[in-house]
């Protein structure tokens, strides 16, 4: 059962990246020039959609900086459809089935 649900979760991470790599390119037809959403903005979309509404004063306030170190920074970013792309190619690893033994191996 694992295995399925890494696979599905693969496969949604995939597609995800998918659209948000569509997005980014409506976006580069439009005004010519390349931007590309990062984690941090990603995730900052997320948050503040109606699917976290009640949270909505927790999260909008200032974040510590003893919260945010420099080793995060550089890694928010990120291309989100690359971050997504790499974490998906990782579950559908995960969700692989194992491989038969081959030669004196198989018993």
């Amino acid at each position: 059962m694992a295995p399925l649900i890494c696979r599905y979760i693969g496969l949604s991470l995939l597609a995800v990246a998918f659209i948000v790599l569509l997005i980014d390119a409506d976006h580069y037809f439009d005004t010519k020039t390349l931007r590309l959403t990062s984690i941090n903005d990603l995730l900052k979309y997320i948050l503040v959609t109606k699917l976290f509404v009640p949270m909505h004063d927790i999260i909008s306030r200032p974040i510590s900086p003893m919260l945010i170190s420099n080793a995060i920074i550089p890694f928010a970013q990120l291309p989100a459809s690359l971050f997504l792309f790499g974490w998906g190619i990782l579950a559908l690893k995960f969700g692989q089935r194992p491989r038969s033994g081959t030669g004196f191996s198989s018993h």
